[in-house]
């Protein structure tokens, strides 16, 4: 871009960061969301094994998801242009 200073390239940095971050906490809030809807919309009525397959894939899972996410786009911006 013409004219892009520093301080442009720094708040845009900032501003995807914040995004990869708001995108990872909703990612994973919706899953885990949805066990909750799964189990009658109580949290205390989830069974453990759920529980803890969802904290051992939730890494691999976000990657993934983040991953596709970024593809897509990027297919979109090709697309298009």
């Amino acid at each position: 871009m013409m004219g892009e200073t520093k301080k442009d390239r720094i708040q845009l940095l900032v501003r995807r960061f914040f995004l990869f971050l708001t995108d990872t906490f909703l990612l994973n809030a919706c899953v885990y969301l949805s066990l909750i809807m799964r189990f009658d919309v109580g949290i205390v009525s989830i069974e453990p094994q759920y529980i803890s397959n969802y904290v051992e894939n939730m890494l691999p899972y976000t990657i993934m998801s983040l991953a596709v996410q970024t593809l897509s786009q990027s297919v979109a911006v090709c697309e298009y242009s």
